[in-house]
């Protein structure tokens, strides 16, 4: 419930805030910037939404960097790599073709985050904040009926960043700007005190200009409608997703007025807003070629994600027994109808794995696993097979790390050999600029860096020493992972954090990888930066003065690492620095 409330008040701040700030269109002064879209042959004005003004987008970065380092504070953040796997190859062919249509400057492209956010929450819901970061709850996700329709939300928040609106509302009133700007921080941080304070807040703010100003909201949405389809379709996508997703959205608003569906309130679907947009789709071309990776969007891949969203966006375990007992009914018998059944216990296993019934866990994705395998070799496979394989494969070397006991295979194979398959992969996609399998490398990696060192070498002596090729097998079940693959899991992570500095996952990855081959100082490194780049600057000083100091002790006795001294030395200054501008920035 908190981070439901939590949610809701950061998109009311973000999304609904808007429009209590700022004059009626009609109202504006000043020359405004008038943006043009392209309605086949018809050439269509869209009305005047002001200038930027004195915001600028490193103002603006840092007060969504403010934002957002509260998001992840307060852990609602989702941290699971299929997932932001299958969103991020949507949002950034997205974001490719804005730059392709030159919605996004260089100075755009360089100093704002263009990050997407999953959020652990279970309503329907988008939003974008100031500096380009963007946010994707999981119920969003598990409603979409596909990543078409997934991808029209996203354009549509793309656009709210790329036209900047933020900014131009700021400029709208200067009077109201720093209350603007207050509001859409404080609304968030304050509710992690004491919700009552956030919704004061809010509601202060709706005070202020009343209803004069929602026009210029609806413009606003008119304007994200309008370039994000025309982004949608130069990327590739099915235009049409746009409208599948209005029709979801009218749908769930006709059956549903809770309060539980934000993004119809944030973004109102007027019948006049819908019938645009039919038009619009009419006088579309076809939709542009080269940009989508066709593997991440086959239709049982877009099923596994969506199933996967339901089962980590739900808390009811009663919800979780249902799924784990539709998976155990679910036919296996015929080839066409095991195949229909495949989402279903995907969902299953995902569901046992939440209820902390492992072993059914474990045997579920190995059977799944087994009959995608089959299909394969049989030739019977469907686009998306062999994507679905390394969904199953990622899925449960992720579920492997969590069990308390370890399996030793999955689908005959040794774990070890799992997880060096992935890893390659990662690495040929790597060495061919592709922008590779983030989930094969922090899902492979992640099971490298469960096991320590020591505790490897002391168990693959035990079993040597017994002779035993029977004890042999059972003591090193639990630590199947050969010091090898934890080098070549290293040496992968590396080459991905040298084009991705900013992965705080994978950096924190790489601290468990690195502490596993006995580097502690690489090991505290890899966790300073993994909370630096999640705006936890305090932390991240912390934990690089405590590699500064180890640094210093292994130099004293010779055995120092002067590279990796000498980046904790820079990253430290940098950090510090960064921690005091963010001091001043909090302050009233």
């Amino acid at each position: 419930m908190r981070i439901l409330i939590q949610l809701r008040v950061l998109v009311t701040c973000a999304a609904f805030i808007w429009p209590f700030f700022v004059l009626p269109v009609h109202a504006q002064g000043g020359s405004g910037v008038g943006v043009g879209v392209n309605a086949g042959s018809q050439q269509v004005a869209l009305p005047s939404l002001g200038e930027t003004g004195n915001l600028s987008l490193s103002d603006e970065r840092r007060l969504g960097a403010r934002i957002v380092r509260d998001l992840y504070a307060g852990g609602n953040v989702a941290s699971d790599v299929l997932l932001a796997q299958y969103v991020d190859n949507i949002w950034h062919t997205l974001y490719t073709a804005a730059v392709d249509k030159g919605e996004v400057s260089p100075e755009m492209a360089q100093q704002l985050a263009w990050q997407v956010l999953l959020i652990n929450d279970d309503s329907v819901n988008a939003f974008a904040l100031p500096g380009g970061y963007m946010g994707v709850n999981m119920g969003l996700i598990a409603m979409a009926h596909d990543a078409h329709a997934l991808a029209s939300v996203l354009a549509h928040e793309l656009s709210h960043v790329t036209q900047r609106h933020i900014a131009r509302i700021v400029n709208m009133r200067e009077q109201h700007a720093p209350w603007l700007m207050a509001a859409m921080v404080l609304g968030t941080l304050a509710v992690t005190q004491n919700s009552e304070l956030a919704n004061a807040t809010l509601l202060g703010g709706q005070a202020v200009a009343a209803q004069r100003s929602l026009n210029f909201s609806r413009d606003m949405e008119r304007e994200a409608d309008r370039q994000g389809l025309q982004v949608q379709n130069l990327a590739g996508f099915d235009a049409g997703g746009f409208a599948r997703m209005f029709e979801q959205l009218q749908h769930v608003n006709r059956l549903n007025d809770d309060g539980a569906f934000p993004y119809l309130r944030s973004h109102p679907l007027t019948s006049e807003r819908v019938a645009d947009m039919q038009i619009r789709l009419r006088d579309l071309p076809p939709p542009a070629a080269g940009l989508l990776r066709a593997d991440w969007l086959a239709p049982p891949v877009q099923s596994f994600m969506r199933a996967r969203a339901r089962v980590l966006a739900q808390t009811r375990q009663d919800t979780w027994q249902a799924w784990v007992d539709v998976a155990n009914t679910a036919p296996t018998l015929d080839a066409d109808a095991e195949r229909q059944s495949w989402v279903a216990r995907y969902q299953g296993a995902l569901a046992a794995k939440q209820l902390q019934q492992h072993d059914q866990a474990w045997r579920g994705l190995s059977a799944l696993a087994l009959s995608v395998q089959t299909s394969l070799n049989n030739k019977k496979n469907q686009p998306g097979d062999t994507t679905l394989q390394r969904v199953i494969t990622n899925s449960a070397l992720q579920m492997w790390v969590d069990m308390p006991t370890k399996p030793q295979d999955l689908n005959g194979k040794p774990i070890d050999q799992v997880v060096q398959a992935s890893l390659q992969a990662m690495a040929l996609t790597t060495l061919a600029n592709k922008r590779g399998y983030r989930s094969d490398l922090l899902s492979a990696a992640s099971v490298a860096g469960t096991v320590s060192a020591s505790a490897s070498a002391s168990a693959s002596a035990s079993a040597s020493a017994s002779g035993d090729a029977t004890f042999n097998s059972k003591a090193t079940v639990a630590y199947a992972v050969s010091r090898d693959t934890q080098h070549m899991a290293d040496q992968a992570l590396r080459l991905w954090l040298v084009d991705h500095p900013a992965d705080a996952q994978a950096w924190q990855v790489a601290a468990h990888v690195a502490h596993a081959l006995g580097q502690p100082l690489r090991a505290l490194r890899a966790q300073a930066e993994s909370a630096a780049h999640t705006g936890q600057f305090e932390a991240a000083k912390d934990r690089f003065m405590a590699a500064q100091a180890m640094a210093n002790r292994q130099a004293a006795v010779g055995n120092s690492d002067e590279q990796e001294s000498a980046i904790v030395a820079t990253r430290l200054s940098q950090v510090a620095n960064a921690l005091r501008q963010q001091q001043l920035d909090d302050k009233p």
